[in-house]
C-alpha cells in the first residue's frame, strides 16, 4: 500500500493530475524509453530527497562511478546471483516484502507447475539483496558504478527529467522526488542487467509491473519477455492502469510487461478500458490465490460471526471502527463474534488492544476459505478478499476511507461490497441484494488446467 502525498485526497486525483501537468507526451521519452511511470511514483509518494537533484552534483558523483567493462569486479553478491540463475530459463519474480524465500502467493501454481521441470528461479522479497548487490542502495553516497554507455543513458534521462520539471511549473515542487525515482529505476535496471546479461533466462514472471520499471528496462534490452500476474484489484482510478487513449502512442515504450494474467473477466474488461494492454496481451488464468469458496460448499454459518480482513496500512481504519462496534454490541448486550486475520505484511499486534475489550475478538490466520465458510459477514477496506467472500456468498462490507473512496465506489457500483461506519453497527444493518447480484466468477474464475499454464509461459 503505497503513501499518497498529501497534496491529493485520492490516487485518482493524483493520477489526473499527472496527465494535466504534462501537455506532450514526448517530453517523457529518452532513447525509446518513455518515463511516465518513473514521474507517476515520483509524485505520488511524497519522498523528501535533496541529493542529485541539481545536475552539475549528478554528473560530478556520477562521473565518479564510471567504470570500463573489463575493470569492473564483479561482486560475491553478484557472482552468487549469476550462478543461480544461470541453468535456468524462466525467473519469477514477486518482491512484497513479505514474501519468502520460498513461497510466493500470486506465483504458487506457476512455480508448483515448473518446479519439477527445474527451469525456473524464484526471487522473493526477502532474498532480492543479493541480485540488487550489483549496486549500492540509492540513498547512499556511494556512487552507482555505471559502464560508460549505462552512465550517457542515466545523464540523459536526468537532463530530461530536468527539462520536464521547468517546461511545467506544476511538475517543480515534485522535481526532489522525481529525481529520487529515477535513481531508484536506474540503480534496478543497472543490477537486473548485470545479473541477467549472461544468463538463459527467456521469460520473467513478476507480481506487479509498477515499481519494477528498473527489471522491466533490463529484461527488455536483453530480449527476456516479461510477463505480470494480477496481484490486486485493478479498477479505473488505479494509479499504474488504465491509461488515457491520447497516450496510446507512447505507452508501448513506457515498461510495461508483455502479458498480464489477470483472476477473471472483470479485470481484463477493466484493463481493455485503458490503451496500455491490447486485447491479445491480456489472458485469463482464474484464481492463482487459491481463495474462492463454492457457496454450496459453506458450512452452517453462524448469525452475528464477522470476519475482519486486514490490510496494508489499514489497520488504524479498521481500528477505528470495530472499537465502536463492540462497545455498540456490548452496550446493547448484542451476541457478537469478531474474528480477525491479520495482513502478512503486518507485525501481527496491531490487534492487540481490540482484543482486549472483549473475549469474543480474536486474532486468526487460519486459510481464508475455511474461514469465509464459518461467518455470516465479512468486513476489509478495499482488499481482494471482497471478492472471494463474494463467491461465499457472505455478505461484504467496507469501513469508508476517504484516501481511497474512489477504489470502494467502483467495487461497491459492481455490486460487491456496502460501506459501512462508526454509527452502522455491522450485525444491524440491512444488507439489500443487488438487483442482478454479479456473477463471483467474473472476478475469481476457476484456474486454467497446468498445461494451458505452461503454454502461456512460453517453454521452449
Amino acid at each position: 500500500m503505497s503513501t499518497l502525498h498529501p497534496q491529493f485526497s485520492t490516487f485518482s486525483e493524483c493520477k489526473a493530475f499527472v496527465f494535466e501537468a504534462i501537455n506532450d507526451p514526448s517530453d517523457l521519452v529518452v532513447d525509446d524509453v518513455c518515463l511516465l511511470k518513473i514521474v507517476q511514483a515520483g509524485i505520488m509518494i511524497p519522498f523528501s530527497w535533496k541529493s542529485w537533484v541539481d545536475l552539475g552534483a549528478f554528473a560530478a558523483v556520477m562521473s565518479e562511478g564510471i567504470q570500463k567493462k573489463e575493470s569492473q569486479q564483479l561482486s560475491a553478491e553478484l557472482q552468487r546471483a549469476r550462478v543461480e540463475v544461470d541453468s535456468k530459463s524462466i525467473l519469477a519474480v514477486d518482491l512484497n516484502r513479505f514474501t519468502n524465500a520460498n513461497k510466493s502467493k500470486h506465483l504458487g501454481p506457476y512455480l508448483s507447475v515448473l518446479k519439477d521441470k527445474g527451469v525456473a528461479h524464484f526471487v522473493s522479497g526477502s532474498n532480492v539483496d543479493c541480485y540488487k548487490g550489483a549496486c549500492p542502495s540509492p540513498t547512499s553516497t556511494k556512487p552507482i558504478p555505471f559502464l560508460f554507455s549505462e552512465a550517457k543513458f542515466a545523464w540523459r534521462v536526468y537532463r530530461k527529467l530536468a527539462r520536464l520539471c521547468a517546461k511545467n511549473g506544476k511538475l517543480l515542487p515534485f522535481k526532489a522526488s522525481i529525481f529520487r525515482s529515477a535513481q531508484l529505476f536506474l540503480r534496478e535496471w543497472c543490477a537486473w542487467k548485470r545479473v541477467l546479461e549472461e544468463s538463459n533466462i527467456q521469460t520473467c514472471l513478476l507480481v506487479g509491473h509498477y515499481h519494477n520499471e528498473g527489471l522491466i528496462h533490463a529484461c527488455r534490452g536483453l530480449g527476456i519477455e516479461v510477463i505480470e500476474v494480477q496481484h490486486g484489484i485493478i479498477l479505473e482510478s488505479s494509479m499504474f492502469y488504465v491509461y488515457p487513449n491520447d497516450w496510446r502512442h507512447v505507452l508501448k515504450n513506457a515498461l510495461f510487461p508483455d502479458q498480464i494474467h489477470v483472476f477473471g473477466s472483470f479485470w481484463r474488461d477493466q484493463l481493455l478500458k485503458g490503451s496500455e494492454f491490447k486485447p491479445s496481451q491480456i489472458h485469463i488464468v482464474g484464481d492463482v490465490l487459491g481463495e474462492s469458496v463454492k457457496k454450496e460448499e459453506s458450512a452452517t454459518r453462524q448469525p452475528n460471526r464477522l470476519l475482519v480482513c486486514s490490510q496494508t496500512g489499514m489497520a488504524p481504519i479498521l481500528r477505528g471502527y470495530l472499537h465502536w462496534l463492540i462497545r455498540d454490541c456490548q452496550e446493547k448486550n448484542m451476541p457478537f463474534s469478531i474474528v480477525i486475520k491479520p495482513h502478512p505484511s503486518e507485525r501481527g499486534d496491531e490487534y492487540k488492544n481490540i482484543c482486549s475489550l472483549s473475549t469474543n475478538v480474536v486474532v486468526s490466520n487460519q486459510a481464508l476459505p475455511e474461514l469465509l465458510q464459518a461467518v455470516n459477514s465479512h468486513l476489509t477496506v478495499f482488499s481482494m478478499t471482497l471478492f472471494a467472500a463474494l463467491s461465499s456468498g457472505t455478505r461484504n462490507f467496507s469501513v469508508h476511507y476517504a484516501g481511497r473512496s474512489d477504489f470502494q465506489q467502483e467495487i461497491a457500483d459492481a455490486g460487491v461490497s456496502r460501506f459501512v461506519k462508526s454509527g452502522t453497527n455491522i450485525f444491524e444493518a440491512e444488507y439489500e441484494e443487488s438487483v442482478q447480484a454479479p456473477d463471483p466468477t467474473r472476478f475469481l474464475a476457476d484456474l486454467i488446467p497446468q498445461n494451458r499454464l505452461l503454454q502461456l509461459i512460453t517453454i521452449s
